[in-house]
């Protein structure tokens, strides 16, 4: 075939041929399917932001307007003198930044004993070989079908027990920061 000369149809690829009618085809099932995805991504995210947006505008709203029926998205203290009067008492009245603390201790030491308790439980599963390790593993997994909520009276007990009931201590080690838990 000589160069500038176009080659016959039949020896033409496929898609040259269909080409200029399977792209476009294409194209609108890819965007088709990009536009449903964002609008069930933007259905989940309002979803999921709401409440937070809530939970900040009724922290402008008065006393008397919080639990008013049916409720108002619009606070009424909105851009009004004392706006902040809640902020203000927060941070005033209360030992605020004690209470950050302690949550954030909370929290660390509850993520630490998860991470040390399934670590070691992890690593004793797959690696260490002995008699029973089956049943431990299925005794293990049952336990995590057992709902917090069948558990949790006891834990209270125990703490009590313990006299950790509203101290610091407590935090540092709970009977429900454990690997079989899977939650803090």
């Amino acid at each position: 075939m000589a160069v500038g000369q176009e080659a016959p149809a039949a020896a033409r690829p496929e898609r040259d041929r269909a080409g200029a009618r399977e792209r476009p085809t294409r194209n609108w099932r890819r965007i088709r399917s990009a536009a449903l995805s964002y609008a069930l991504l933007t259905v989940f995210a309002v979803f999921t932001v709401f409440p937070f947006v809530w939970m900040l505008l009724t922290t402008f709203k008065s006393r008397g307007n919080i639990f008013v029926l049916p409720p108002t998205i619009i606070p009424d203290s909105l851009f009004q003198p004392g706006m902040f009067d809640a902020y203000r008492e927060v941070l005033t009245k209360h030992d605020f930044g004690r209470y950050l603390l302690n949550s954030a201790f909370v929290a660390s030491m509850a993520g630490l004993g998860q991470v040390i308790t399934a670590s070691l439980a992890g690593f004793a599963s797959a690696k260490m070989e002995f008699r029973g390790a089956k049943l431990m593993f299925g005794l293990l997994v049952l336990s995590l079908m057992v709902p917090i909520e069948v558990t949790i009276i006891e834990e209270f007990f125990i703490v009590f027990r313990l006299g950790w009931l509203n101290t610091i201590s407590r935090s540092s080690f709970r009977p429900s920061s454990s690997a079989r838990s899977g939650r803090s």
